[in-house]
Parts: C-alpha cells; sequence; structure tokens
C-alpha cells in the first residue's frame, strides 16, 4: 500500500483523490520537482528499503513492471523501517506490506500511518466502491471477491535447496501450505488458492519421499 505520515497537511486532498498507476510512478519512480508537484501540495520525502527486496521489490515490479528501485532515500533494516521512517517525518511517503501498514489486533490503520486509496476507475477521486482500507478486514475481502490487478500485490515464496533441506523443515513448509493457512488472515496474507496450495503440496510431499529413500 503507498502510505504517507498521517499528519500530511495535503492528506485530506490524496485521499480524496487517489493515486492512479502514473501518480503512483511520478511520485515513487524516476521523480522531478515537476512532477511531484502536480501530485503534492507540499513538500514530498520517499523512503525507501536498502535494499531491492521484500515490499520494495514487489511494489516496484506492480508498478512499473520490472525491478527498477524507487526513488527516495535508503532505510537500512527491514520493512518495519520503512514505517517507522515515515512516522518520524511529517512530508514522509512510502509503501509497505498490510501487516505494517495495519495494527493486527484492532484491525485499523497503524498509529501515525495514513493510506493513499488507489483510483482504481482512475476517474480522479476515490469513489464509495473504491474506499476499502478501513480495516484490514475489509482490504483482505476486497482481495478475496475481484480480481482487479490494480493494486501491487505478490506471492510469498519459500526458497529452499532440495538437495540439502531436511524432512523437518519439508514437514513445516507442508503445514504453512496445510493447516497454516487458517492464521493467514490473522496476520495480513490472503489464504492460496486450493488448487495451487494442492499442487505445492504434492511438490512437497514428493521431496519428502526422496528424503527417505
Amino acid at each position: 500500500m503507498p502510505i504517507v505520515n498521517n499528519k500530511r497537511t495535503d492528506l485530506q486532498l490524496l485521499q480524496k483523490k487517489g493515486f492512479t498507476q502514473n501518480d503512483l510512478k511520478k511520485a515513487y519512480f524516476n521523480r522531478d520537482e515537476k512532477k511531484e508537484k502536480s501530485l503534492f501540495s507540499y513538500p514530498v520525502v520517499v523512503y525507501k528499503r536498502d535494499k531491492n527486496v521484500c515490499a520494495s521489490r514487489s511494489f516496484a515490479e506492480n508498478v512499473t513492471g520490472s525491478q527498477t528501485d524507487v526513488s527516495g532515500i535508503f532505510v537500512s533494516g527491514d520493512d518495519r523501517a520503512l514505517s517507522a521512517a515515515l512516522r518520524q517525518d511529517v512530508n514522509g511517503i512510502s509503501y509497505n506490506n498490510l501487516g505494517l501498514v495495519y495494527n493486527l489486533q484492532t484491525r485499523k490503520v497503524a498509529d501515525g500511518i495514513a493510506i493513499v486509496p488507489i483510483d482504481l476507475n482512475e476517474n480522479g477521486t476515490i469513489d464509495a466502491d473504491e474506499n476499502i482500507y478501513a480495516t484490514l478486514d475489509d482490504v483482505l475481502n476486497y482481495f478475496s471477491t475481484t480480481d482487479n490487478t490494480v493494486i501491487p500485490h505478490d506471492n510469498v515464496n519459500v526458497v529452499f535447496n532440495k538437495n540439502t533441506i531436511s524432512k523437518n523443515s519439508l514437514d513445516f513448509i507442508n503445514w504453512i501450505i496445510t493447516t497454516g493457512q487458517e492464521y493467514n488472515r490473522r496476520y495480513g496474507f490472503l489464504n492460496l488458492d486450493k488448487s495451487v496450495a494442492a499442487n505445492e503440496s504434492q511438490v512437497v510431499n514428493g521431496l519428502k519421499k526422496d528424503k527417505t529413500k
């Protein structure tokens, strides 16, 4: 999600208008002062990860179609550091995963953060059916019931060496794919499509059989 400091002076205008895909490119990629003035009434300071991984990679690939890095100030640490930097700067803007944008207990947007909505139909305003951000569950429900791909999203992957991974580790990965799915929404993730989960589980179980030979 595109996020800003919740004390930005132009927050109300940003949330009323939202960001189109072109706005995202202007705000976060190949930035220049003329383009920014068409989007923001006040200064902006973009914060990005110091590595093109996790939220940065997913955000970049969804918006530009490549791993082009976001323009802005490097922040050391993991994705949590993006939100921390944003909270300290009234002019700050950034992006982050649902589980770090929302408070997982209250299900509402976390303190110090505000979301800039995505203008899905690009008509210059956030219509009632585009205002889906009140709670974490509202956003998850939207993704669960629509095929809209405008809002940046991506799969979470586990990378391992099939030749050296232990059977216990494979058991845990299979638990994630099967039983563990019931915990996904609690932490801001969608569940795997059932057919995808079945295929992935079959792959893991096949590797487990190889370990017992």
